[in-house]
């Protein structure tokens, strides 16, 4: 996916800044048409008789600010030029990005990656939902990922899901109240500068804990295998997980996600690896069970099926090469 250059784009846009390019369907059933986003969207109006849809959109440089009106729809779409923040004013959103599943209602947002994802829209008592999605062009000059974990923001997350919700949510009424300080250049360049500043902002506080699990996760994983080293003929998962203060739980949990294997099929591994040691070493042990026992490994005929697995010949043949 290629960033565009959007000091270029927002040449193409007209400085007056304010929601139109009003688009409605009435007609209940899938529908194409002119979408708000890029690659296209098809809808389908929840049945109802008054069922309804009103799309509008301005623009502030290349970002667009959409009004979405309705009685409730389900959307599937693409986007493959810009990545979102939505918000939902009245009523519910539910967005599936394949990858995650994701709800807010008025006063939260949800910020989507670019690509393809459904989105269902449910009103609130009223029969209505009104949301917003803003949608940020993928810009070179910008660093914003156009792939990454979708998430949420609510009114009592984060300071920093605060401040952006708040962000946004006053762009959109600027929009809808046709400021004229959203058409001073330097004004809008600011506007634009803030949007991108506080979704990259929002995305890296998100991205914080799960680097700082994973740093533990290799830390637990790493001092795992130290101990399974000195301790080959005898350690158990359980004797590891708890020299390293951990559950067998997430011991294994760790192991997953560091090496995509459990701990159980590591401490395999290295102990066939030291037994291949012992059968080569011009020293080691005389007979194949010997080397077995001395691994840690029990059971000679499994541990022959094992070891011709990893190393492609059994264990008597290599005994037989060491010795010539």
């Amino acid at each position: 996916m290629r960033p565009m250059d959007c000091a270029r784009v927002s040449v193409w846009i007209s400085l007056m800044v304010r929601f139109a390019h009003e688009r409605a369907i009435t007609r209940k059933g899938p529908r194409r048409h002119r979408s708000l986003f890029s690659g296209g969207s098809r809808i389908t109006l929840h049945d109802r008789a008054d069922a309804s849809l009103r799309i509008e959109e301005g623009f502030l440089g290349a970002v667009k600010v959409g009004r979405v009106t309705t009685t409730g729809h389900d959307v599937e779409l693409f986007e493959p030029g810009g990545v979102t923040l939505l918000m939902p004013l009245r009523g519910r959103a539910q967005v599936d990005t394949g990858e995650r599943r994701l709800e807010a209602g008025p006063g939260g947002a949800l910020l989507l990656p670019a690509g393809r994802r459904m989105t269902r829209v449910e009103p609130d008592r009223s029969g209505i939902y009104l949301g917003s999605p803003v949608i940020l062009p993928i810009c070179a000059d910008r660093g914003l990922p156009p792939a990454f974990r979708p998430r949420g923001a609510t009114p009592t997350g984060s300071t920093l899901e605060q401040h952006t919700i708040s962000l946004y949510r006053w762009l959109y009424d600027e929009v809808e109240a046709e400021s004229p300080l959203l058409d001073r250049e330097k004004s809008r360049d600011a506007w634009i500068e803030s949007l991108y500043d506080s979704f990259a902002a929002l995305l890296a506080e998100d991205e914080r804990p799960r680097r700082e699990e994973a740093s533990r996760a290799e830390m637990r994983v790493r001092q795992a295998e130290e101990y399974m080293r000195a301790h080959l003929d005898e350690a158990t998962v359980a004797d590891v997980a708890r020299a390293c203060g951990v559950t067998v739980r997430t011991l294994d949990m760790a192991f997953r996600q560091v090496r995509d294997a459990t701990p159980k099929s590591i401490l395999t591994a290295l102990r066939l690896q030291e037994a291949r040691r012992l059968l080569l070493a011009p020293e080691g042990p005389a007979t194949v069970t010997e080397a077995c026992f001395r691994a840690g490994l029990g059971h000679p005929s499994r541990f022959a099926q094992a070891y011709r697995a990893s190393f492609g010949e059994s264990p008597s043949r290599t005994l037989a090469a060491r010795r010539g």
